[in-house]
């Protein structure tokens, strides 16, 4: 990486260990960048905050901008490049003051959700976000359909599509299993639609990882391994034939995290049908799709009877997964940010 991509770079958001903040941490640092990150959701550890947080949010968000304010004036340097990711908690007025602050910085926004859904029981998005985005310099979105959207309503403002990735520090293809236990693996945070789709998958052997299952009655087809770490999430990967991709409401066009970090991890991509996600990772050459339940059975079956099919996709994913790691989105955020007009 050449000189001129240094630059000194302040990312708000969460410090969690596999947060998609961290993630771009490592690979803007990775680049030669002086990279330093915001915890601006660190009060949410705190049980009494937590209770805020639920039926006291506008207090809380009076907080955060608080410190995060005291922490930008503390700030001897300047930075080149102030990252916020969703920003549930900046209105105008904290950001006409941060702006003062840090003059010269170029301010953009990493939205990994829908922007526009501002349940604030949800914590999608919320008014904030939506009455800030003039602010911005540049504001990156992960969905072509919400990309369109956003052009429509703000036709003055300049925004680019920013798909997920993976990175290459955590989601390594270890590769560790020659002989598959499961015929499936998920991996993903419990709710009603992933269980309604579970639950009919009975004549399959599942292994199972996420927060919130405990709540559900799962078959006894199915093995919970309570919440996965990236070590966790491998073995399962590379312990099951296909690893199985529930895509959310707000994904349903486009694509999630799991579209990237299965493949990068040497699994094989059984994922909803989508454009996004087909462009990535061609249908039957690098991953399997499916619409429906029916669908979605016929192809399991399809992996457990043509193994030599499966091992063919899993040499085809290599030509696709480099291009999409986290280093290569943050070159592409540099370039738009500071080198194109």
């Amino acid at each position: 990486m050449t000189k001129k991509f240094k630059k000194r770079i302040l990312i708000i958001g969460s410090k969690e260990k596999f947060s998609l903040e961290n993630m771009y941490v490592r690979a803007l640092r990775s680049k030669g960048n002086k990279v330093e990150s915001y915890h601006a959701y660190d009060i949410r550890k705190n049980i009494f905050f937590r209770f805020l947080w639920k039926y006291f949010k506008s207090l809380i968000f009076i907080y955060i901008r608080i410190k995060l304010l005291i922490f930008l004036k503390s700030k001897k340097h300047k930075f080149d490049l102030i990252i916020i990711f969703k920003g549930l908690f900046i209105n105008k007025n904290i950001f006409l003051k941060m702006k003062k602050i840090h003059k010269k910085a170029k301010w953009i926004n990493i939205f990994p959700d829908d922007p526009f859904d501002t349940n604030e029981f949800k914590d999608i998005s919320n008014k904030n976000v939506l009455k800030t985005i003039n602010f911005y310099d540049i504001f990156f979105i992960y969905s072509h359909k919400i990309l369109k959207k956003l052009k429509k309503k703000y036709p003055s403002k300049i925004f680019f599509y920013l798909p997920f990735g993976f990175d290459s520090f955590h989601h390594k293809n270890r590769n560790i299993f020659k002989k598959k236990t499961y015929d499936l693996s998920f991996i993903g945070t419990a709710d009603q639609k992933r269980y309604d789709y579970l639950k009919k998958l009975n004549e399959f052997k599942i292994v199972l990882a996420g927060d919130g299952w405990n709540n559900f009655n799962l078959n006894k087809n199915i093995e919970y391994l309570g919440n996965a770490d990236v070590k966790k999430f491998s073995e399962m990967i590379n312990s099951s034939e296909i690893s199985l991709n529930i895509l959310r409401k707000q994904n349903e066009h486009s694509h999630n995290m799991k579209t990237f970090e299965i493949p990068a991890m040497g699994g094989v991509l059984l994922t909803k049908r989508s454009y996004e996600q087909n462009k990535f990772f061609p249908e039957n050459k690098a991953s399997l799709m499916y619409n429906n339940i029916a669908e979605l059975k016929q192809k399991i079956y399809f992996a457990k009877k043509n193994p030599k099919k499966i091992l063919k996709i899993k040499k085809n994913i290599k030509n696709f997964i480099n291009k999409h790691s986290y280093h290569e989105r943050s070159l592409f955020i540099l370039k738009k940010v500071f080198y194109e007009k």
